[in-house]
């Protein structure tokens, strides 16, 4: 086994690798409680000098001088290692790492666990006869344990690598009396229980968020209007729908997790559940009564030391069913979070389709605008070109009329003559004849100019290749028309109104 971890160590790493930070203090938690489990454990959450991490970690007893109600042992000690995955680092030097590692005898375990990017693992070796197994859980990122139950003590001894927020909902989760520490999954339990919270945050977080669109769009349970519609800013909420789907779907993997988590332990409760695992003296506390005398000389409860073994067994029996009964609640919970997110991806779904259309109904509103303001823009260059055309048969209906007059009234004709008599000229109809075969030439000539136009238009219309954009062009506007008729049924009166 360890040459495939070895091999998977260094072929298959998913972690992104950290750069290690010494650390001068180590956050450390441990849990203790009396030998007959009588009483509350006592939870500490502490941090110790780098320099005495040593010597911390080679004791797991109180000070046999200071006396104490009770034999009390160390039930869990965990060593948190934080790390910042924006900065790609944690927050141990590689020596205080290995020197924990060693200590716990958890080598595999640590070895393994940057290979997983989702899972629970178990390592179980024998050599001669069976030595503990290690365990180890990975949910890349943020979240990795390792962890090992040290059979003279009988203290479950774990390594956390996770993020700040983390450590500290952990710690919140071990403050809690749980009375299920004589079980090697209680750290599996702490990871499932830990997950489950982080997705119901999510999940909370996915509703909020999608009732907010849901009203902004104007469509919410049975109550569609769409006078509460909001026009400006839906590329943001249908990126914000994105970002919600992102989210479900990570929690979905989460919750495959837990299921994964569920089965494992259940997996382990069901080989430990034989009277032989729960008596097998390789799980009995270690009692150095049967070296240093009874009970009573190390300041323990009067008895003898058969009775409090008995007790102890009888608690690991309550824990184990204890643990099987939590265990049936998370797995219950998990299915109702499953149908949970699906719910929820189904009403992002349905906004995210809400949004498009509205963006397409949007987009097609500006189009119909823009041929408004087209069509406005020809109808203008219409009414100019008509305008230009009246001006131009005025121009050319008086100018040569004025003109003929201006060469009448040129020395180089003579009209003055004693004859002549009465107001008008009895030659006025020379002007008239001249001028009038002189305007009928130049309509005539505008007119033959117009018709070449035209026949030099349809000729090169005849010579010129069909080409597909024709029919883009006409299918384009026959597009726009039926828009424009779909949104004028469509549309409802208080939309008209606006």
């Amino acid at each position: 086994m360890e040459e495939l971890v070895n091999h998977f160590q260094k072929h298959a790493q998913v972690w992104e690798k950290a750069d290690p930070i010494e650390a001068d203090r180590i956050e450390i938690s441990e849990i203790w409680e009396s030998i007959d489990s009588a009483g509350e454990p006592t939870v500490k959450h502490t941090t110790i000098d780098a320099h005495n991490l040593k010597q911390w970690l080679n004791t797991t007893r109180p000070d046999p001088k200071k006396p104490s109600p009770f034999l009390s042992r160390c039930s869990l000690r965990i060593v948190w290692v934080k790390i910042d995955t924006n900065e790609h680092v944690h927050y141990m030097s590689a020596s205080q790492i290995n020197t924990v590692v060693n200590s716990f005898e958890l080598n595999l375990a640590y070895k393994y666990y940057g290979t997983s990017a989702a899972g629970v693992t178990e390592f179980s070796q024998y050599n001669g006869s069976r030595i503990p197994s290690q365990y180890a859980f990975s949910l890349r990122p943020k979240t990795a344990a390792i962890w090992a139950r040290e059979p003279e003590s009988n203290t479950i001894q774990a390594i956390f690598f996770t993020v700040e927020d983390h450590i500290k909902s952990f710690q919140l989760l071990l403050d809690r009396n749980w009375r299920m520490l004589d079980q090697d999954m209680f750290i599996a339990f702490l990871c499932s229980t830990m997950i489950g919270l982080q997705v119901d945050q999510a999940l909370t977080k996915i509703n909020e968020d999608i009732q907010g669109i849901e009203y902004r769009t104007g469509v919410h349970g049975w109550n569609t209007d769409l006078t509460k519609l909001a026009p400006n800013g839906l590329e943001a909420l249908l990126q914000k729908t994105g970002a919600m789907s992102t989210k479900a779907v990570s929690s979905l993997w989460k919750l495959r997790i837990i299921k994964n988590l569920h089965y494992f332990v259940s997996e382990q409760l069901d080989s430990s559940v034989s009277t032989e695992a729960l008596t097998d003296d390789h799980h009995k506390p270690h009692d150095d009564s049967e070296d240093k005398g009874t009970a009573e000389d190390e300041g323990g409860p009067p008895g003898d030391c058969t009775g409090r073994q008995n007790d102890w067994f009888n608690a690991r029996r309550e824990s184990y069913g204890r643990l099987r009964s939590v265990i049936a609640l998370l797995e219950s919970r998990t299915q109702e979070q499953h149908n949970r997110v699906e719910y929820l991806q189904q009403r992002v779904q349905l906004q995210t389709q809400v949004i498009e259309s509205l963006i397409d109904h949007l987009d097609n509103l500006t189009v119909l605008a823009q041929t408004e303001v087209s069509n406005r823009i020809a109808s203008s260059s219409h009414q100019e070109t008509f305008s230009m055309k009246a001006l131009a048969t005025v121009s050319m209906a008086f100018l040569p009329a004025t003109f003929v007059a201006a060469c009448f009234d040129m020395s180089l004709f003579k009209w003055d003559s004693s004859e002549m008599s009465g107001v008008v000229s009895p030659r006025i109809y020379l002007f008239f004849l001249v001028a009038g075969v002189l305007t009928g030439f130049v309509f005539l000539i505008y007119w033959r100019w117009m018709v070449s136009q035209k026949k030099e238009h349809a000729r090169e219309a005849e010579h010129t290749p069909w080409t597909m954009e024709d029919d883009k062009e006409k299918t384009v506007i026959d597009n726009v028309i039926e828009t424009r008729r779909w949104v004028s049924k469509s549309l409802s009166p208080a939309m008209r109104a606006r």
